[in-house]
């Protein structure tokens, strides 16, 4: 019996595009951590230095780094092929910036309420997660991974960002939905400015990418410098949403901490 194929099957089949971003997603949805991943790629004798490769571990570094460090729930990789630019889903827990004192918590809510009453007569009207209606302080994080060696990133892919979240996030979710972008180099000068300047919620993570020890074995992660947090940048609209939470104070502590050589990659991916 021959049947017919839709005009989007058959696109697939014979775009080899399609097949691979396919293969990827299921690729990663089976081998979601960078252990499963090193041995899969073992086993399938897979070059350890293909931008495959180095690109699907620095996501999943990204993915096993997000896991350890933020308060996160729901986490999804993606990698298929209408994932429009976006690596990891998940939600982001923000009480854990929140002060712990619970006077303290009070005095910063009051303290914040007076700078947006003020910001507003001046033309801002950014309003802080701590004085909307969201008490469960969750937001969605869309993360989008680059794993360049030397290239900064540059404007053309900061109007990329912006384009993929106007296409995916409506208006009405816009003040609960961060866009992540993680990339071992730095923004470009402009690249800075027009991140700034975007009208809507960007953070910016440098994080390393891990680094093969000196006659290493690719394919044990053992063998691995586990990814170091270089620099975390939030854009205007992210800063103000965030206003009020000591996320500037903690992501210091978390660069600490995943700095410390106690801490093996081995041991974020066992949990």
């Amino acid at each position: 019996m021959i049947t017919r194929l839709s005009f989007v099957q058959r696109g697939r089949l014979h775009n080899p595009l399609a097949r691979s971003k396919s293969a990827t997603r299921r690729l990663l949805q089976q081998n979601d951590s960078v252990v499963s991943y090193l041995d899969y790629a073992k086993q399938k004798d897979l070059s350890n230095i293909s931008t495959v490769f180095q690109g699907t571990l620095y996501e999943l570094s990204t993915k096993t780094f997000l896991d350890e460090h933020f308060n996160i729930s729901r986490l999804l990789l993606q990698g298929g092929a209408n994932d429009k630019g976006i690596d990891i889903r998940c939600v982001w827990d923000l009480k854990q910036f929140l002060p712990e004192d619970s006077l303290e918590q009070q005095a910063s809510i009051a303290k914040l309420e007076k700078q947006y009453q003020i910001g507003n007569k001046r033309g801002k009207h950014i309003k802080p997660l701590l004085l909307r209606q969201n008490p469960s302080l969750k937001v969605k994080l869309f993360v989008q991974c680059k794993a360049y060696e030397t290239k900064e990133v540059d404007p053309k892919m900061v109007r990329e960002l912006n384009g993929t979240y106007s296409s995916c996030i409506p208006y009405y979710d816009r003040w609960k939905t961060f866009f992540m972008y993680v990339s071992p180099t730095n923004l470009s000068k402009q690249a800075r400015y027009d991140f700034d300047s975007s009208h809507n919620p960007l953070v910016f993570m440098q994080l390393e990418k891990t680094q093969l020890k000196l006659h290493g074995d690719p394919y044990n992660v053992n063998h691995y410098e586990r990814a170091r947090l270089k620099s975390f940048h939030c854009n205007h609209v992210a800063s103000w949403l965030l206003k009020g939470l000591n996320w500037e104070r903690d992501i210091q502590i978390i660069k600490r901490k995943a700095s410390s050589p106690s801490q093996e990659l081995l041991s974020l991916d066992t949990l």
